[in-house]
């Protein structure tokens, strides 16, 4: 959880710079998958001290072929300018090479998505915190990605910033409530 947090500290900073720095998207992805392999650990442990019975409901949720999409996304309008020009129109601008290795990125995300989702779908929701808060901070991250693409509901960089932000106190409570299962 610590790495994630520095990669939110340096996405933060280089979207809060008056001139956007760039910074390592990869970086930041592996961490999100260090977050999404501490939770699918977490779950494995949990069932190996369940009963033959218990295990039984959770047959029906053993499949691979989730699709699962973020129900946020809306089209919104940036009103935050960079030199005169908003995100979304820089983003227009970019050469076809970037546009597709930002659209790999981006599909890279969705498939790891998918795979917590599933993950996640396999716990109740209300039972259990540390899945609660992964499910906020994937929806979170959808929403920061429906952004870059020119949707959802964060209209400028400060919407991000905040967003980070949250997915970071939410990694922090995350890792309190692991450290404890870990320590039980």
């Amino acid at each position: 959880m610590p790495r994630f947090a520095e990669q939110v500290e340096v996405a933060i900073e280089a979207l809060s710079a008056n001139v956007p720095q760039p910074f390592e998207e990869n970086e930041f992805i592996d961490a999100s998958r260090l977050v999404y392999d501490g939770v699918r650990d977490i779950r494995k442990a949990v069932l190996m001290i369940r009963t033959p019975e218990e295990l039984e409901d959770d047959s029906d949720f053993e499949q691979e072929d989730y699709d699962v999409r973020s129900r946020t996304s809306v089209q919104t309008e940036d009103d935050q300018l960079i030199a005169g020009q908003s995100a979304r129109a820089i983003m227009a601008q970019l050469p076809q090479e970037e546009k597709a290795k930002i659209a790999e990125q981006v599909e890279i995300f969705h498939q790891e998505k998918s795979k917590l989702d599933a993950e996640v779908a396999k716990w109740d929701d209300s039972g259990n915190d540390i899945i609660v808060l992964a499910k906020q901070m994937c929806m979170i991250m959808m929403e920061m990605t429906d952004f870059t693409r020119g949707k959802g509901p964060l209209k400028n960089t400060s919407d991000v910033i905040n967003a980070a932000k949250k997915i970071a106190e939410a990694g922090s409570r995350m890792d309190k409530l692991a450290r404890a299962v870990a320590d039980q």
